[in-house]
């Protein structure tokens, strides 16, 4: 299993990822969670987060090596379930920011009529 997420992964900004990472484990016994942009240099900063699951290895190797860095999975964090998912409500300033970023980058081409 896997999942691609736009998050921060700074503190205090981080409940998202820590909380999505959590999740898996909870349901996987192999899980890696690869922030790609680890480098960010403030919690205003966005990240790629790439999430893995498996039931047993091998997922591919990590090999840090592009700049990306291995996030701490933290097992005692309560699963996002469809009874408690608080996560559309932390990623409103992520996806807002990636909104932002977007529209900077093609400018009017962003722009639905």
């Amino acid at each position: 299993m896997g999942a691609n997420m736009v998050v921060f992964t700074h503190a205090p900004l981080d409940r998202a990822a820590r909380y999505s990472t959590a999740t898996l484990a909870s349901v996987f016994p192999v899980v890696e969670a690869v922030d790609l942009h680890p480098n960010a240099g403030d919690t205003d900063d966005l990240s790629q987060l790439l999430l893995f699951g498996a039931f047993r290895r091998p997922i591919e190797p990590f090999d840090g090596q592009r700049g990306q860095r291995l996030l701490p999975i933290e097992q005692d964090l309560r699963p996002i379930t469809d009874d408690w998912n608080p996560l559309p409500l932390w990623s409103i300033r992520a996806n807002a920011r990636w909104h932002h970023n977007v529209r900077e980058w093609l400018g009017e081409a962003s722009y639905l009529p």
